[in-house]
């Protein structure tokens, strides 16, 4: 894409997303973007950068680590989203400021080790949730997530913000909403378990509209924002 379409898609996007928020009757600006870089090149970020997009997410660490040593200077805000091995915990703690794809304690005990060392301050972390059980899929099942969020209480380098989910693809609206408004109502229930959580991390480009219309804060969205994947 050049930096003219660049510019003219994300600028659509964004002018697509205050009208879904009106018609959903969403507060205007409410919705996080959080844009999906895998796959893409540093200069398409940096495009995107310039236009106002702030949020970042990567899938994989050794991918991602190039792209934001070389934006450093840049105000960016990463958000890792992919699989979590043992063996990477202390670089995807060193160099993102929120982790999505939360799935265990053991994992967030290494977490908050790594933070701790690093004195880095507070991770950012959103429990994922499998919400249909997928085997190939990682995340918590229904019934887990409120014991899993109480031990993370007791872990003062990171901070339970919400959860994130990741469900099947549907290309119908309705299944859409109705698989979102599940995970919103597992939301609403750590909020009334006294939990101060703020993200509800959900919808990609292929079905944002459904998230946004069952309460999602933050959106994922790559193609929609940089077009196609090279």
């Amino acid at each position: 894409m050049s930096q003219l379409s660049s510019k003219q898609c994300y600028q659509q996007f964004k002018k697509n997303l205050n009208e879904v928020e009106q018609h959903f009757g969403r507060k205007p600006g409410s919705v996080q973007v959080i844009a999906v870089s895998k796959g893409q090149s540093i200069q398409s970020i940096e495009g995107l950068a310039q236009w106002g997009q702030m949020l970042f997410a990567e899938n994989y660490l050794q991918e991602s680590l190039l792209k934001i040593i070389s934006l450093s200077d840049l105000p960016l805000q990463w958000h890792f989203i992919g699989g979590i091995q043992g063996n990477k915990i202390q670089k995807i703690s060193q160099y993102f400021s929120w982790v999505h794809s939360l799935c265990d304690i053991k994992t967030a005990r290494k977490f908050n080790d790594a933070r701790e060392k690093s004195g880095q301050g507070t991770l950012q972390v959103c429990l994922q949730i499998n919400l249909d059980q997928e085997s190939t899929k990682s995340g918590l099942e229904k019934g887990s997530v409120l014991h899993v969020a109480q031990q993370l209480r007791s872990l003062s380098h990171l901070h339970l913000r919400g959860i994130m989910v990741l469900p099947k693809t549907s290309v119908d609206f309705d299944q859409q909403r109705q698989t979102f408004k599940r995970a919103c109502w597992i939301f609403e229930h750590l909020k009334q378990a006294g939990f101060e959580v703020d993200t509800l991390s959900m919808g990609t480009s292929r079905d944002f509209i459904a998230a946004i219309a069952e309460g999602a804060t933050h959106i994922r969205v790559g193609e929609a924002l940089f077009g196609p994947r090279k």
